[in-house]
């Protein structure tokens, strides 16, 4: 029979503690509005039922999150345990410093699947893969994008994956927030092409057309051909891939 970890039993005490309806926020009793505010807000009720609930229940929201990144974290251990070369990692300065900044998110992110990748990004830090890397910049990486994004990087992959001629893993620009997002942090790459398009020349000029008008003639031929010619395409980058791999669960179905 296996023996359980010694962390598994402190996660599920604290999971059973957080789920008690007895569980009392100590931030209700310590903070409160001032006279000013609570004036302000008696004209709005509603307005100040929200506030008064973010108050006194976010200890208890912020500690249930903590505890999905540390569950998440322990069961990705466990599977990728071979490609841990060093348990002491996750006592590093290093690893220290990862954690604090996906502390600073918790607040503020309450999808349990990025709670989950957050856990599981984390576990992967210690992996030999990313010994030699700089795990920064894929947690604030990981901290900036949504799940949206995430997904969308996930189809950018899976296209450049597909054998000829079914794709080239490009898709064109548009007016997608989510790839343009993806690409001003460094997940995706940005090129541009020309297509075919009809270059209309004007005729060489006449008796009736001065050397001026032809010259502004032949300015406005190409600027229209760059206008209509010219495509931007985007495409999986290096560090994209890299990112993909950093933050992959030990469990593909898994994943969202």
């Amino acid at each position: 029979m296996a023996i359980d970890n010694p962390l598994d039993i402190e996660l599920r005490q604290l999971r059973e503690q957080l789920d008690e309806d007895s569980y009392l926020p100590v931030l209700a009793t310590k903070l409160g509005l001032s006279a000013a505010a609570a004036a302000a807000l008696s004209a709005h009720p509603f307005v100040s039922q929200i506030l008064t609930s973010l108050l006194t229940s976010s200890p208890k929201r912020f500690e249930q999150r903590f505890v999905s990144v540390m569950e998440a974290l322990v069961k990705q251990q466990q599977q990728i345990e071979e490609r841990i070369p060093d348990q002491s990692y996750y006592q590093s300065e290093e690893f220290h410093a990862l954690l604090t900044l996906i502390l600073e998110k918790l607040h503020s992110t309450h999808q349990q699947e990025k709670l989950k990748t957050f856990g599981e990004a984390l576990a992967n830090s210690g992996t030999q893969e990313f010994a030699p890397d700089d795990k920064e910049p894929y947690i604030r990486t990981l901290r900036d994008l949504s799940l949206e994004d995430l997904q969308t990087l996930r189809r950018m992959r899976e296209m450049s994956q597909r054998p000829s001629p079914f794709g080239n893993g490009r898709v064109q620009k548009g007016d997608s927030a989510s790839l343009a997002r993806l690409a001003s942090l460094g997940l995706l790459q940005e090129s541009t092409a020309l297509k075919d398009f009809d270059l209309r020349v004007p005729i060489v000029p006449t008796s009736s057309q001065t050397a001026e008008k032809y010259a502004k003639g032949m300015a406005n031929a190409f600027k229209q051909y760059f206008k209509n010619a010219a495509t931007s395409t985007y495409r999986i980058s290096g560090f994209g891939h890299r990112f993909l791999s950093f933050i992959a669960s030990a469990s593909p179905e898994e994943q969202f």
